[in-house]
């Protein structure tokens, strides 16, 4: 599915899981690393936000939905007619972002890059080690987001990484020492930033709350993603997220995001 005319002048190809908005991490992360990058192709294999994609002057959703490799390339080719791919940059997290990423790879010989910002195949492991290990010996270059990520990916699968954390604004760090007294609530109440990367995260979580007997103010959480019980109950029934000692906020722009972080006695 694409949203505009191809172009036939260089691209490059920025592969995502799903789309990429201000509404979770990832999004906001590859507008920050290659947003003003120019003549950009958007490629994601779902949706989960809705169709609410607002990045490159293409975009196009690709599924292979268990095709062969074959047939995942003749998918690729069909799906990209008209482009002329010169550069990759994939941020993988499902199986098909790497199939798609291979694909595009092989058939434009353009240079690839891994920006691995979520494991998937070593602690979590929903990548094929076949599959993960194939799309990074035709990586030229490897990022990642921590040195913890580095160290397991160069031992498991012996290609060089960097370190390429997670970027803040300058204008959004503050400069002076914070008060410890909290504006939003009792000294035990903290804030939870971003999503939870499953149901077991989730539950392991709850089970510290409890033990600690604190409260979480979670905000910029992407719920409504997972299938679990618990994630749905956040969203229909807030009163059963705060027993858990969760209290969700919602989605808060980066400004005002920062200037309701500083009212807390811890994050």
């Amino acid at each position: 599915m694409t949203d505009v005319v191809p172009m036939t002048s260089p691209i490059r190809a920025v592969i995502t899981t799903c789309e990429v908005n201000e509404n979770h991490g990832t999004g906001v992360a590859v507008k920050h690393i290659v947003g003003s990058t120019p003549n950009v192709l958007s490629i994601r294999s779902m949706d989960l936000y809705g169709g609410n994609h607002d990045f490159g002057q293409v975009s196009v959703r690709l599924t292979h939905r268990d095709r062969s490799q074959y047939e995942a390339v003749q998918n690729t080719v069909t799906a990209l007619a008209g482009h002329n791919v010169r550069q990759i940059y994939c941020v993988p997290y499902v199986p098909d972002d790497l199939v798609t990423a291979i694909a595009v790879h092989d058939v434009y010989k353009a240079p690839l890059a891994a920006h691995i910002m979520d494991d998937q195949n070593i602690c979590t492991p929903n990548i094929p080690d076949d599959l993960m290990g194939e799309f990074l010996a035709k990586c030229s270059l490897v990022l990642v987001t921590c040195p913890e990520l580095r160290r397991a990916y160069e031992t498991k699968f012996g290609v060089r990484c960097s370190v390429l954390p997670s970027l803040v604004a300058d204008h959004l760090i503050s400069t002076f020492q914070p008060t410890r007294e909290s504006t939003c609530g009792a000294s035990s109440v903290g804030a939870l930033l971003g999503s939870i990367s499953s149901p077991s995260c989730f539950d392991r979580l709850c089970a510290t709350i409890s033990g600690a007997q604190v409260q979480l103010d979670w905000y910029n959480g992407s719920v409504h993603a997972f299938d679990d019980s618990k994630y749905r109950s956040l969203n229909d029934d807030p009163h059963s997220a705060q027993q858990m000692g969760i209290r969700p906020c919602g989605l808060l722009p980066e400004q005002q995001l920062a200037e309701t972080l500083k009212g807390y006695s811890y994050l």
